[in-house]
């Protein structure tokens, strides 16, 4: 894929990620849309890979996917996120908390 603009875009099943891989797209970015299950939820020019930014498992195996089919990345957009309990920090679940912190912190910082 020499000469090819790569982008990858984490949590693309819905939303904004998914409409951000509709717009790379539309620029001419062969997209990989990183989805939490291998199929569906993106735009269909684009090309899925199943990543769960909160496995390492699952991010290596992401790579090793887009090393093998592009042999580089251009772009990549952690647009995964989740907001798992909206109290107020005075009242939140800890748990709830650690593991919104896990996609959201961690998450980025792994797949970047």
């Amino acid at each position: 894929m020499a000469g090819e603009k790569i982008a990858l875009v984490t949590g693309a099943d819905h939303g904004l990620g998914a409409e951000l891989v509709k717009g790379l797209v539309s620029r001419g970015y062969t997209t990989y849309a990183g989805l939490l299950g291998a199929a569906g939820g993106s735009e269909d020019a684009a090309r899925p890979v199943a990543l769960d930014v909160t496995s390492p498992a699952s991010i290596a195996a992401a790579v090793a996917a887009l090393e093998e089919q592009a042999g580089h990345l251009d772009l990549l957009i952690n647009n995964a996120g989740v907001s798992l309990d909206r109290r107020p920090a005075s009242t939140a679940r800890l748990e709830e908390s650690r593991a919104t912190f896990e996609v959201n912190y961690f998450g980025v910082v792994s797949t970047t």
